[in-house]
C-alpha cells in the first residue's frame, strides 16, 4: 500500500525490519498538512484491524471548522515538524498517551470522557439495572470531570460516603480512587493515580467548547473494520 489509489504517496515512513519497535506511518502530505494546521486532535487505537506482527493501529484526526476529518494514522515530528497541537483527546491507554507526551510535551493531552464513563458502568452495571435511585448516586462519579481539580478528591470522598456499603459498590470506590484520584496511605506515602485528574477533568474545556469524546474516531473505526471486513488483514 505504497501510494492511493490517486497515485499519492501513501506510506510516509518505515522504521524498518530492523527495528524490533518497528512502525509504519500512513497519510498524504495533504493529510500531514492539515494535522499541522489543526490545533486539536483526536486518536484512537484499534487492535483487531492491525496486520500480522503489528500490535496496533493508531488513527489521528484533525478539527477543522468545528469538524473532525480523518488523517488515516499518527504522524510523528519529522514527519510534519511544525505540528504543535494544543490540545489531544486519547482514549485511556497508558502506552498511548505517554508516546503522545513524550513526542508533544506542550501539549495538553486529555482523556475521551465517554470512555470514563464505560469503565464506570463496567463495575456497577447490575446496580445501574435495578435501582434508579443508586444509579443517579453513581452518576456523580463521572461528573466530577466538571468539577474545579483541585476540588476533586474532596468532592469524589463525598460522593462516596454517599453510596451503600456493597461489595460492588465498594469495589467501584476502589477502582476509581486507584485509577483516577490516586490515595494517601496510612504511612503519609502517596499513591499517584494511573490516570491523574488533569487528563479526564473537563471543567476549563467544556465552557470553551472543546471535544470530550473520540466518538467520532471510533466511529471511523467501524466503518474502516466494515470494509476491511476481517480481523489483522494482511498488508501485502
Amino acid at each position: 500500500m505504497p501510494a492511493t489509489a490517486k497515485g499519492e504517496l501513501f506510506l510516509l515512513y518505515d522504521s524498518g525490519a530492523d527495528d524490533v519497535h518497528r512502525f509504519l506511518i500512513f497519510g498524504t502530505q495533504r493529510n500531514l498538512g492539515m494535522l499541522q494546521r489543526s490545533k486539536i486532535w483526536l486518536a484512537d487505537g484499534t487492535f483487531k484491524k492491525a496486520p500480522p506482527l503489528f500490535a496496533q493501529l493508531v488513527h489521528a484526526t484533525a478539527q477543522k471548522d468545528g469538524g473532525c476529518l480523518p488523517e488515516d494514522v499518527g504522524t510523528d515530528p519529522l514527519l510534519c515538524p511544525l505540528a504543535q497541537p494544543q490540545q489531544m483527546l486519547l482514549d485511556f491507554e497508558k502506552g498511548v498517551i505517554t508516546s503522545f507526551e513524550h513526542v508533544w510535551p506542550n501539549t495538553v493531552v486529555k482523556c475521551c470522557f465517554f470512555h470514563l464513563t464505560q469503565n464506570i458502568w463496567r463495575h456497577v452495571q447490575s446496580a445501574y439495572t435495578h435501582d434508579e435511585e443508586l444509579a443517579m448516586r453513581i452518576r456523580r462519579i463521572p461528573a466530577l470531570a466538571f468539577a474545579r481539580p483541585a476540588d476533586v478528591p474532596d468532592l469524589f470522598d463525598q460522593v462516596a460516603m454517599d453510596l451503600p456499603l456493597t461489595p460492588e459498590i465498594g469495589e467501584l470506590v476502589d477502582y476509581f480512587e486507584r485509577t483516577y484520584i490516586g490515595r494517601t496511605l496510612a504511612t503519609g506515602y502517596h499513591v499517584a493515580a494511573t490516570y491523574p485528574i488533569h487528563l479526564w477533568n473537563n471543567h476549563i474545556g467544556t465552557p470553551l467548547g472543546l471535544p470530550r469524546t473520540t466518538n467520532v474516531v471510533e466511529a471511523w473505526h467501524r466503518s474502516f473494520n466494515a470494509t476491511v471486513g476481517c480481523h489483522h488483514p494482511t498488508i501485502l
